[in-house]
């Protein structure tokens, strides 16, 4: 796997007369090349890997883009915020309704408290009425 330019420097190595270092050189090189590939083979891999995401997502993507249409289309006119307004305006109108119940009661316990007093007032009025006037 050496280009023509390694081969030719591994030979001029030789030529000097050593050759551990042009085996060296050449094992170096190979060792480099067959690195190339592995690293090659790798990306190779990651890149299937990667294509295999990719689709994945898109049919994720796809998904939930359905999903949303679906749940767009339950409003009318796919009009979320109208629907919220609507919403705030039922639970606006509830609220409304409980403060009003509560003020009724509130001010009925109240009459009722006031009336009692008023009752017994008049109870004792008598009572007092009736025990001075008989003797």
């Amino acid at each position: 796997m050496e280009s023509e330019e390694e081969h030719d420097l591994i030979n001029e190595i030789r030529a000097t007369g050593h050759y551990d270092v042009a085996n060296a050189v050449a094992n170096v090189l190979n060792k480099r090349d067959s690195r190339f590939v592995e690293v090659t083979e790798k990306i190779a891999e990651n890149n299937d890997l990667l294509r295999g995401i990719g689709a994945a997502l898109e049919k994720h993507v796809e998904e939930e883009h359905e999903m949303l249409k679906k749940f767009l289309g339950a409003f009318p006119e796919e009009d979320t915020r109208a629907h919220r307004d609507a919403h705030q305006a039922w639970i606006e109108r509830e609220r409304k309704r409980a403060a009003l119940r509560d003020a009724i009661i509130e001010k009925s316990l109240a009459s009722l408290a006031w009336m009692g007093l008023v009752a017994l007032g008049i109870a004792v009025w008598h009572y007092l009425g009736d025990h001075f006037r008989t003797r």
